[in-house]
């Protein structure tokens, strides 16, 4: 038997007014063993993490669980149209879905969550996606990165479109050093 209070379910999309969907995920009850991450929508891109479905239906209406989570806790969840990414308790990033700015932070297209292996030894704290790109904030020292489009400035670093958008790069003091 499962508990209600325990479950964390995740719908990819965007709202009516198009604003990117997420959510900060906490603990209501029970130990971490018995947490899991479902989720359901569009899943074009293999956005949902949930991999691709047989049938090439593009739209997942029955939650499915994400088994790279099974024995991982995850505290925060966003998505954008076509990519999802997940934050767990121990500060590590997993991405899934289109690819085409970088956004996921490593390369390819990936249909199941994978960790973000360029920021493994920063802890990162808060996250917020949105079309074609991905934010970050380290814990440590609240260094602000950065992956995918940023031609509007939406990386905090410039205007400028980078040409190595699959690698996470700081806004801070650091300048134009890439992970």
């Amino acid at each position: 038997s499962s508990d209600l209070s325990q479950l964390t379910a995740m719908s990819n999309g965007y709202q009516q007014d198009a604003q990117p969907v997420g959510m900060d995920i906490d603990q209501i009850g029970g130990d971490s063993s018995e947490m899991f991450v479902l989720a359901m929508g569009n899943n074009a891109d293999g956005q949902l993490g949930c991999g691709m479905m047989e049938d090439d239906d593009d739209k997942v209406f029955e939650p499915c669980a994400l088994a790279a989570f099974a024995n991982v806790v995850v505290k925060q969840a966003v998505m954008s149209l076509k990519h999802s990414v997940w934050l767990t308790q121990d500060g590590v990033v997993y991405t899934a879905g289109d690819n085409d700015s970088g956004q996921l932070g490593r390369s390819g297209k990936r249909t199941k969550p994978f960790k973000v292996d360029a920021i493994e030894h920063l802890s990162i704290e808060g996250m917020a996606a949105g079309d074609g790109f991905t934010v970050m904030t380290a814990k440590l020292d609240g260094r602000l990165l950065g992956v995918g489009r940023g031609e509007r400035g939406q990386l905090g670093m410039g205007g400028a479109d980078r040409d190595d958008k699959e690698k996470v790069k700081f806004s801070s003091a650091l300048g134009d050093e890439q992970l």
